[in-house]
């Protein structure tokens, strides 16, 4: 896959069939968009145009919504469902006033050189979200690419979104958030070592150094699947501030790898979360809290 950034009047892109959004997570959604992109689009070059940061970073500072992937991860997912060119814009206060004209002429002719693009049909573009499909279908006809808009996915009532997988991810509903991506969530990030208090209690875990802006599942002990490597482990997660060893409050992710003896500091490792077994809690003793852990791993085990 190329990926390019920066200036598009150096991209040097031809006869590309453009998907336009920020595609968070490549949900089920984006995927059906990006089918239809390929379908419509045959013999031509498909394309993602996507923004970084989130514009919310810039549109509504404090605010943002935490991220289902990181880019890199997006990039991955990408390549994965046919992508060959990923097409970075910058998203600055600059480029928030770009006029739906502007923003047509300066990335997708100019950049990508676009001969088919494929949106949702209630996308949005240009300075304040002024532009509408029907402009973009407009635009297209003068600068000589064609506009095909599709309805959005559906998870039986509920319209597939990433803002519906947030909010399952919040609540701890894995197997939604699964249902709406197409695969379980995951999480990637560095381990890194801890106070071994799992180690001195028997169950020793990978504790995880992940991005600020990543979606955090709800506190509470998950069933999930690590990939260390090229190996994949069971595994028994906790997200939370491990209440009960008088933690410093801060909000941790560590797993406990089932089978697993080695030493993984410095690595990378994913977790894709399964399902939640139960909330958080204090136990009165550490005794309680292995003979719970103990029951978790069990649970893990025969999941």
């Amino acid at each position: 896959m190329r990926i390019m950034r920066g200036d598009p009047r150096v991209w040097d892109v031809q006869d590309a069939a453009v998907v336009i959004g920020m595609l968070d997570g490549v949900h089920r959604g984006h995927q059906a968009l990006i089918e239809h992109l390929k379908t419509e689009g045959e013999g031509l070059i498909p394309t993602v145009l996507t923004f970084e940061p989130h514009p919310r970073v810039i549109l509504s500072p404090g605010n943002p919504p935490p991220r289902l992937s990181s880019l890199s991860r997006k990039a991955e997912l990408l390549k994965e469902h046919g992508i060959e060119v990923l097409a970075i814009a910058d998203f600055t206060e600059e480029f928030s006033r770009l006029t739906p004209e502007e923003f047509c002429s300066t990335f997708l002719v100019t950049g990508l050189d676009a001969r088919l693009v494929a949106v949702a049909d209630q996308f949005r573009f240009g300075v304040d979200g002024s532009g509408t499909v029907a402009d973009l279908k407009a635009w297209g006809a003068a600068m000589g690419f064609d506009v095909s808009p599709i309805s959005p996915a559906m998870d039986g009532a509920q319209k597939i979104s990433s803002t519906a997988i947030r909010e399952a991810v919040a609540a701890g509903d894995m197997l939604t958030a699964a249902r709406q991506l197409g695969r379980p969530f995951r999480l990637t990030g560095t381990v890194i070592e801890g106070r071994r208090m799992g180690r001195d209690i028997g169950f020793p875990t990978a504790n995880l150094e992940l991005d600020e802006d990543l979606a955090i599942p709800r506190h509470g002990v998950y069933r999930a699947e690590a990939l260390l490597g090229q190996a994949r482990y069971r595994a028994a997660v906790n997200v939370g501030v491990r209440p009960t060893m008088d933690g410093d409050g801060a909000e941790t992710v560590e797993a406990h790898l089932l089978d697993f003896e080695d030493d993984c500091y410095g690595r990378e490792l994913s977790l894709d979360f399964i399902e939640r077994i139960r909330d958080e809690q204090r136990f009165d003793s550490v005794d309680s809290l292995r003979a719970q852990i103990k029951h978790d791993v069990e649970q893990v085990r025969q999941g």
